[in-house]
């Protein structure tokens, strides 16, 4: 029977701990241990390092209720949906970003970047193609204007994603 890999330990280090589940659990089972470690933690306390609570104080949402002048409550219906976004989770971004001083990327800018990443993950896979062919000695077909028309894509591709971060943090300035 093959014994089961552990990464990152070495034989000696896995021969010590084969001894210590021995001593603690009556046989040399290295996951058996693991597990038995693992099962006690759940019994000890631990403290919260970031804020002194517990874990559901931690992720418990609260509910707050503002009242909003009409212009208030326009410039944010409108900048939430220019970002396609809920005025709530605008707002939360808002409050966010004030806390922070770092901005999240809204809906649109995330899909922004994640289209923009999809067309350069295809132009990366036409680049090893072409790459491919020229390494094993074969003509290319591509010439200088399909390159030119590459670097032009990519050109585009980082003012995008350029243009998306500068969006981000430019927002609630």
């Amino acid at each position: 029977m093959s014994q089961p890999k552990i990464w990152g330990l070495t034989e000696d280090v896995k021969k010590k701990l084969k001894y210590v589940a021995l001593a603690k659990l009556g046989k040399p089972s290295i996951s058996g241990l693991a597990k038995h470690l693992l099962l006690k933690e759940l019994n000890t306390p631990t403290p919260n390092i970031q804020n002194g609570g517990s874990i559901s104080q931690t992720f418990k949402k609260h509910r707050l209720e503002l009242q909003l002048t009409p212009i208030q409550y326009n410039y944010l219906r409108t900048s939430a949906e220019q970002h396609s976004m809920t005025a709530n989770a605008y707002a939360v971004d808002i409050l966010n970003y004030h806390i922070t001083h770092h901005p999240t990327l809204s809906n649109s800018e995330a899909e922004a970047l994640y289209q923009s990443n999809y067309q350069l993950l295809r132009i990366g896979r036409n680049l090893n193609q072409i790459a491919r062919q020229l390494n094993i000695g074969e003509s290319s077909s591509i010439t200088a204007e399909e390159i030119r028309q590459l670097l032009s894509f990519i050109e585009k591709h980082t003012e995008k994603v350029n243009d998306v971060m500068l969006a981000s943090q430019k927002r609630f300035e």
